[in-house]
C-alpha cells in the first residue's frame, strides 16, 4: 500500500479529513504524512513501516526532518497519557493535527471510540481569543459528559497567555473562556516553556494545567510536570546540564532519513537538562548555550528571567555572532514598557555577572510556526 500524503487546509474540515485517514492507520492501513496547509512536498526520506503517520519536526532551527510515528508508538503514547491522567477521554482539537500535539488529540478521541471536537480556527484559520473557543469548549464538555468521558485539550502557552492578558482587562469572553477551561478535567500545555507568572494566574482560575515536554520524535508529550511516562527513560550525556537521551515505547521508531539520533527507540535529543529533586529541569537547547566573552551563557535564561521583570510572555533571546565577544545575545521583545537599561541590567544579574552584552529588538509580536512554537529563523532574518 502505498503512503498518502495530505497537505491539511486550516480550520476543520483539514482536521476531519485528516481524522478519517487516522481511522484508517488505527485499523493498521496504509499510512499517511499529514502536513501543513500549503506545505505539499512530503520531507525527504523512506519509509520501511505501513500503518504509520509521518510528520515533520517543526522546523524551529532549521530544515524540518520526517519523523515515522508507528502504530505501537503512538498507542503507548496514548496509553500512558490516560494512565497520567486518570483515565479516558474526548479531546479539544485547537492545535494543528500536523503536529504532534494536535494529533494526539485526534487518535487519543479515537480510541475512545469518538471523533474530537474540533476548535473553528485550529492550524491558523481564525484568531484565537474567549469568544472564538468558549462554544468549542462547552461543547467538549457536554459530549464527554454524553460519552461517559473525562474532557481534556490540549494548548500552546501563546494561547493560554492571550485569554490571561485579556482578562485582565476585564474582557468577559477570555474570562468565561478560563472559566470553561477550569471546568475540564485537565489541560495539557506543551511547546513551549510556561512561565511563573501565567502558573499563578492559571491557578487562580483553578485551572487543572499540566505542563509537558516531548517532541515529534517521542510522539509528543513524553513528561508530564517534568516527570517522565512510566516505562521512559531520560538520560542525561555527559556533566549536567547536558544533552536529553530519551528511550521508551513513545518514541518513534525512525527518521525518514535513517539519522542515527533516532533509533530503536532511543532519541539524543538537541536539548539540555538537569534533573531536580526527582523532576527533570529544562535548560534549553544545544543552540541556546553560547560562549558570550568566553564564557558559556544559556540563553532560556535570560529569556526566563525578563519574561518575570515584564509579566509577558512575549521574550525570546537568541545569538548572533560577534568578532569581539564570540556571541552577543539578542532579545526580541513585544508588549513591554521597560526600557532597554532596565532589561539590560536585569539580564546581568540573572546570569551572575555585572553587564552582558545585548542586543534588544522590538517586535509587534513574536513569529509562530503552526505548532505553536517560536520561529526563530524569522526573528534571526530581522538582524541579518
Amino acid at each position: 500500500m502505498s503512503n498518502l500524503v495530505l497537505s491539511l487546509q486550516p480550520g476543520p474540515n483539514g482536521v476531519r479529513e485528516a481524522v478519517s485517514r487516522l481511522r484508517e492507520v488505527l485499523d493498521g492501513g496504509r499510512s499517511v504524512t499529514l502536513l501543513p496547509d500549503r506545505v505539499t512536498t512530503p520531507p525527504a526520506g523512506h519509509m520501511t513501516a505501513q500503518g504509520c503517520v509521518v510528520l515533520s519536526t517543526s522546523g524551529s532551527t532549521g530544515e524540518a526532518r520526517g519523523v515515522e510515528l508507528d502504530l505501537d508508538a503512538m498507542l503507548a503514547s496514548a496509553h500512558l497519557a490516560e494512565a497520567q491522567l486518570g483515565g479516558p477521554g474526548l479531546w479539544l482539537t485547537a492545535i494543528p493535527v500536523s503536529g504532534a500535539g494536535g494529533l494526539n488529540t485526534a487518535v487519543r478521541s479515537l480510541l475512545n471510540g469518538h471523533e474530537p471536537v474540533v476548535w473553528e480556527g485550529v492550524a491558523g484559520a481564525a484568531h484565537f481569543d474567549g469568544r472564538a473557543i468558549v462554544p468549542s469548549l462547552r461543547t467538549l464538555r457536554s459530549r464527554a459528559d454524553a460519552a461517559g468521558l473525562r474532557a481534556y485539550a490540549s494548548l500552546v502557552p501563546t494561547q493560554v497567555a492571550r485569554l490571561l492578558a485579556f482578562a485582565n482587562v476585564d474582557d468577559l469572553d477570555s474570562i468565561e473562556a478560563l472559566r470553561e477551561l477550569a471546568h475540564l478535567d485537565a489541560v495539557l500545555i506543551g511547546a513551549d516553556a510556561l512561565g511563573d507568572q501565567l502558573r499563578i494566574a492559571l491557578r487562580a482560575y483553578g485551572i487543572h494545567f499540566i505542563t509537558t515536554y516531548g517532541a515529534t520524535e517521542t510522539c509528543g508529550g513524553c513528561l508530564y510536570d517534568n516527570r517522565p511516562f512510566t516505562d521512559t527513560k531520560v538520560e542525561i550525556e555527559g556533566e549536567e546540564p547536558g544533552r536529553l537521551v530519551i528511550t521508551g515505547p513513545t518514541v518513534a521508531s525512525r527518521y525518514l532519513d535513517d539519522d542515527p539520533d533516532l533509533l530503536h527507540r532511543q532519541w539524543r535529543s538537541n536539548d539540555i537538562g538537569r534533573w531536580r529533586l526527582g523532576h527533570l529541569e529544562l535548560v534549553g537547547r544545544l543552540d541556546d548555550v553560547v560562549k558570550v566573552g568566553g564564557v558559556a551563557l544559556a540563553l532560556p535564561l535570560i529569556a526566563n528571567a525578563l519574561r518575570t521583570l515584564a509579566g509577558t510572555v512575549d521574550i525570546a533571546v537568541l545569538a548572533r555572532d560577534d568578532s569581539e565577544w564570540g556571541h552577543v545575545p539578542i532579545a526580541f521583545v513585544a508588549n513591554c514598557e521597560l526600557s532597554d537599561s532596565t532589561l539590560r541590567q536585569y539580564a546581568a544579574s540573572a546570569t551572575g555577572r555585572t553587564s552582558i552584552p545585548l542586543d534588544i529588538v522590538r517586535v509587534s509580536e513574536l513569529p509562530l510556526l503552526a505548532n505553536g512554537k517560536l520561529d526563530r529563523q524569522q526573528l534571526l532574518a530581522m538582524v541579518k
